[in-house]
This record gives C-alpha cells, structure tokens and sequence, in this order.
C-alpha cells in the first residue's frame, strides 16, 4: 500500500499539487529526534486488537470471505490471526524490526542524513528534507509523525503541507493563511514559508494532509500487503484460502476510513483512468 501511495502522491504533484516549502527546519525551538522509532511504535499497539471492536479499521475490513482479524502484539513480533468464511485460519508472523524503516525509506528518503532534519517539540515529530530551489536552500516536510496525548497512539500525516490544498480556501481565508504561516510567494517558484511554531500547529490542526494513518491503519496495511507477497511467491502454501482477500479493498478501506483523506480521494476520481492503466502495469 504504501508504494502505491508514493506513486499517487507523484502523481498528484505531477498534475499541478506543490509542496509548500519552509526557510527553516520545522518546528522551530524543535530539537534533534534521536529516539528509537520501533520501539516506541511498538509500544502504541495494545498486546491484541481484532476486528469484533467496531471502532477499529479491522472491522472496516471484514466482507463475505474474510470473517475475522485479529493482530497481536508480543514485542519482537506480531501475529496476524485471520479466519474465512471456508472454517480456513491462517496465522502469520511478522518481524516488526524494518516495517517502520521501509515506511521511512518509502515515505521519505530516511537514510540519507546528509540531507535530513528530524526535529520534535512536545507531542510530534517532524521530518524536514533540504533541498535547494531557486538558488535558496529551503526545505520540505513529507512526513510528520504526531503522538497522541490520551492513548499513546501515533497519527502519521504524508504531504502535510500541498499547496493546493492550502491555495483553494477562499479569498479571505487563504490570506488570512498566508498571514499565519508566513508565507512568501515567488514569480515562478514554490511559495516558502516561516511560521512560528504555534501558528504550524494551528494549521496542523485545521487542514488535512495528503494522507494520515493512525498505528494500527499503518500496521495493518504493511501486514497485508507482506502477505499478498507472500501469497503470490507460495501458491501451493497459501492455497486453502486463494482469491480470499482482495487486497484492493482492503488498501482503499484503510487509505479512506472514516471519511479521511477526502482530497486525495478526489484527486484519485479525477485520475480514475490514469490510475487503471497503471494498475495493469
């Protein structure tokens, strides 16, 4: 899933979507992250969560073949627990060491210090990437990873910062916008901004991103899409539950549950025909 999601937020920017750029490493007064990221990820997703609680995105998944889902997380490990609608279970195991690197490296090009930022300041995590743009050197968030308060969760915002989304406010509102995050507009360039930190999170907290995925979304993604891998590698292994899981559904009821990531789901109906010749590929 997450690959396909590169490709669509490409995609997106290729048809006119630019990133908003920053002066400055964000947040401001953010200081160097130097935590283990897999372990605290770890740490936010209970010991077992499955699909009989109506408020998880597993419940989101289940249909007429796939019955029940059932995650557990036992530290070095987790465990995918899935039952058809055939009376088959399948249980798989899956090294939680690498799934948040690969994200990283997908998301964001996190090996390449050189050119990276990572700062937090309070509750979030913010991954600034320098790049040079019109002689300047500026820089552009691709990730911001925010912790939330009351469970230990994370949410996971992928192009926070897209132009066009911030540009299609009214007249009023979109300077007003400007005015917050200190934006300056150059005669053919990316517009550059330098916010104080308060007015950043103000604007966090009121405009959405490219795409945002809660722990749980981002683990259960990763899992099924090893395991369409894995199925696809091992027919005769996986056999007993073939044509079972439609993977397809599956990312797109992750990608926009609970009504989440509207825009890119427009830009993505907008691009429908684009979007299957590609799947063809």
């Amino acid at each position: 899933m997450v690959k396909n999601i590169i490709v669509s937020i490409f995609l997106i920017f290729l048809f006119g979507c630019l990133e908003l750029l920053f002066e400055h490493p964000q947040p401001r007064g953010g200081k160097t992250y130097n935590k283990n990221l897999e372990q605290i990820f770890v740490s936010a997703i209970p010991n077992t969560i499955n699909s009989n609680d109506t408020n998880s995105v597993l419940y989101e998944l289940i249909n007429d073949t796939l019955k029940f889902i059932e995650i557990r997380n036992k530290q070095k490990i987790f465990e995918l627990e899935l039952h058809f609608f055939n009376s088959t279970t399948i249980i798989e195991e899956f090294i939680i060491e690498g799934i948040i690197d690969s994200f990283l490296q997908n998301a964001f090009d996190y090996k390449v210090s050189s050119q990276s930022t990572i700062l937090e300041k309070e509750n979030i995590i913010f991954f600034n990437e320098k790049i040079e743009e019109g002689g300047r050197e500026v820089y552009k968030i691709p990730l911001i990873i925010e912790k939330n308060r009351s469970d230990n969760d994370f949410k996971f915002f992928m192009g926070p910062f897209i132009w066009s989304i911030i540009s299609s406010s009214d007249d009023k509102k979109f300077e007003q916008l400007k005015k917050q995050l200190n934006i300056t507009e150059y005669p053919n360039e990316t517009p550059v901004a330098n916010p104080s930190y308060m007015s950043l999170r103000n604007h966090l907290k009121n405009t959405p991103p490219l795409f945002e995925f809660s722990s749980i979304e981002l683990l259960a993604s990763s899992f099924f899409e090893i395991l369409k891998e894995r199925e696809g590698s091992n027919t005769k292994k996986y056999k007993d539950f073939e044509g079972f899981i439609n993977y397809e559904e599956i990312e797109t009821s992750i990608i926009f549950s609970k009504n989440k990531n509207d825009f890119t789901k427009q830009a993505f109906e907008n691009m429908g025909p684009l979007f299957d010749k590609l799947d063809k590929k």
